[in-house]
């Protein structure tokens, strides 16, 4: 395969972009607050829950907690001097409050195993390599791909690996401290997915006011779901200086904060990449009204263009009519709602990164998948002595051990490669005609009663997606690609 096809092959789902809101978060686990949650939590902890300038009745669609805290941020004609001084001064306090409450329930929502569809979701993102924006402050995503343990290979050749770390998806924006040696992961770039955190994040410390932004640094994360905790005040103070946590607080005005150049150049690179893009998916995103510049960046990707939406949300109705009323064409808007929405979504992004593979394939020549290498690997790839048109399996896939991949079949269709079946060590148990090779793969899939790959385990059929990476192994092909069950491999 030329590496223009190679190439071409792992562009897909590149023009993709995810926004993330608390939804999303909430999701991933119960502890975890929307907004106005936040507030009412923030307000309390800060001591401040029965302040007269909190509204009596409380925080609701009327009256959100975004827009009370956007009245405190900026100085208001009918106040005096002083009472705008001492608004100043409680936006501050809550300001500081947010993080220190969303710090406690990350933590709180480590202690749990998060849900399944979660663990795909970071790999079909990974895979895809996927842009995703995100306006929550909390290190849920960063904690699950510590947990997952994606990979990707290393420079130095096939044999060698390198695990996805939270500084690969933010590709060091921030950077860790400089006390703090890290190696250079430039190259890693569009390797994995892309992580923006437009808002800020609990774990980022700056200098109060600094407008240059070199001593904004990120945290190290420490451990993984199960057993993650935060640094303790002494070792971060020795770290990290001098400096409060940085986090945009959820109101209208954010212009002090977007004086920060690496907070720029972050959103800037959000708006290419939506102005950009192919499809955007909002998960648990509701489009709230104070944020006019997020909204204005929706309207200038749908301007001129043609952008597939996909909503997933408890109740989608709301930002379905915000990206109506945008400009979004009736038909380009898909909805999932309901508790599990989001999870509904992932299993619908598997399922089509599964038939793109499958079309993606089909529109090869089988010279085109000569010479490359085919393998299956939940992570780390593991490369077999026996020739390039082995099947490598990285399994346990389940109790037994073995596991199965196989072609999914139109109904009434017949085929004579179906698929093969693998033990734990990588070794072919029994074939069907079995596919080795990115040319035999290519063969099997040469047929429209063909619909997706799947792989068996404990019954179940799990959507294959695909990666594909130039190897520079001496003496063997430099092309394979990594067909990667969505999904985490069971321990």
């Amino acid at each position: 395969m030329s590496g223009a096809a190679l190439s071409s092959a792992s562009r897909m789902g590149e023009n993709e972009v995810v926004v993330l809101g608390a939804g999303f978060s909430r999701a991933v686990s119960r502890h975890m607050p929307l907004t106005d949650e936040l507030g009412k939590a923030a307000l309390k902890r800060a001591g401040l829950a029965r302040d007269s300038r909190v509204p009596a009745a409380g925080f609701q669609r009327e009256f959100t907690f975004e827009e009370w805290l956007s009245i405190l941020a900026e100085k208001q004609p009918y106040l005096s001097a002083s009472d705008n001084l001492d608004n100043a001064a409680l936006f501050s306090r809550l300001t500081e409050s947010l993080g220190e409450v969303l710090a406690e329930d990350v933590v709180a929502s480590s202690e749990q195993t998060p849900p399944e569809w979660f663990y795909m979701l970071l790999g079909l993102l990974h895979y895809r390599r996927a842009t995703v924006i995100t306006f929550n402050y909390d290190t849920l995503v960063e904690l699950g791909v510590v947990s997952h343990r994606l990979a990707v290979p290393s420079l130095g050749g096939s044999r060698n690996t390198t695990t996805v770390r939270p500084g690969h998806i933010l590709m060091a924006s921030p950077p860790l401290p400089n006390a703090i040696k890290v190696p250079d992961v430039s190259w890693l770039q569009r390797r994995t997915f892309r992580l923006l955190k437009l808002h800020g994040s609990i774990d980022w410390w700056a200098v109060p006011d600094d407008p240059t932004g070199a001593t904004l640094n990120r945290e190290p994360m420490e451990g993984t779901f199960g057993s993650y905790h935060l640094l303790d005040e002494p070792s971060r103070r020795y770290l990290l200086p001098g400096r409060d946590r940085f986090i945009v607080p959820p109101s209208t005005v954010k212009s002090a904060y977007y004086t920060n150049p690496l907070v720029r150049e972050l959103w800037r690179e959000a708006r290419t990449a939506m102005r950009g893009a192919t499809r955007i998916s909002f998960l648990g995103y509701s489009f709230p009204r104070v944020d006019s510049v997020m909204t204005s960046m929706v309207e200038s990707a749908i301007r001129g263009s043609r952008v597939a939406f996909e909503i997933a949300d408890l109740h989608p109705e709301v930002p379905r009519q915000r990206l109506l009323g945008l400009g979004a064409e009736q038909g380009s808007v898909v909805e999932y709602s309901g508790v599990d929405a989001i999870e509904k979504f992932t299993r619908a992004l598997a399922q089509r990164a599964s038939k793109e593979l499958v079309e993606w394939l089909r529109g090869r020549t089988p010279d085109n998948g000569i010479g490359t290498r085919v393998l299956l690997s939940w992570g780390v790839p593991k490369f077999t002595q026996t020739g390039i048109r082995i099947v490598a399996a990285v399994l346990p896939p389940d109790v037994s051990g073995v596991g199965e991949i196989a072609l999914e079949l139109s109904p009434g269709a017949n085929a004579d490669a179906t698929g093969a079946r693998f033990g734990p060590d990588g070794s072919v148990l029994s074939t069907s005609e079995a596919f080795f090779s990115l040319r035999d793969l290519i063969l099997a899939v040469r047929t429209d009663r063909v619909k997706a790959l799947e792989f068996r385990t404990g019954g179940n059929l799990v959507p294959l997606v695909a990666s594909w990476y130039e190897s520079r192994e001496t003496g063997a092909s430099n092309r394979w690609i990594a067909l990667s069950p969505s999904g985490r491999q069971r321990k």
